[in-house]
């Protein structure tokens, strides 16, 4: 779809010569916060598919029947929240999730990211 797709900037010095767009999506284009979403999508559920024991447990193990609840993360748009039990799983989760985005071409702004701990001794 966004194959081949060249641009031009225009400034009051005039104008650039053409240049390929290697990456990203068509800004205004009604098709890329779906495009975006279904990349974050695939990518969280790479991150966390086989690990889902780094999540925050919702409900302990009750037996075979009923096996323990887990939340990994809970997103919406571009927000995501990454839940676990503990600071290594909290960490190990992490960096599964920025694995699997990059391999979408997907980064995590450091500089967005916030941490935040409750009931930790």
């Amino acid at each position: 779809m966004y194959k081949d797709t060249t641009a031009q900037v225009r400034s009051p010095d005039g104008e650039t010569g053409s240049f390929t767009i290697l990456a990203g999506v068509l800004q205004g284009d009604a098709l890329a916060p779906y495009l975006f979403i279904i990349a974050l999508d695939y990518a969280l559920r790479m991150a966390t598919e086989g690990f889902e024991d780094l999540g925050f447990t919702l409900q302990e193990r009750k037996s075979n029947r009923y096996p323990a609840e887990m939340i990994t993360d809970t997103d919406f748009a571009d927000d995501i929240a990454l839940n676990s039990d503990n600071l290594e799983k909290a960490q190990k989760l992490l960096e599964q999730v920025e694995s699997a985005a990059s391999q979408v071409g997907l980064q995590i702004n450091s500089t967005k990211t916030e941490f935040m701990m409750y009931n930790l001794l």
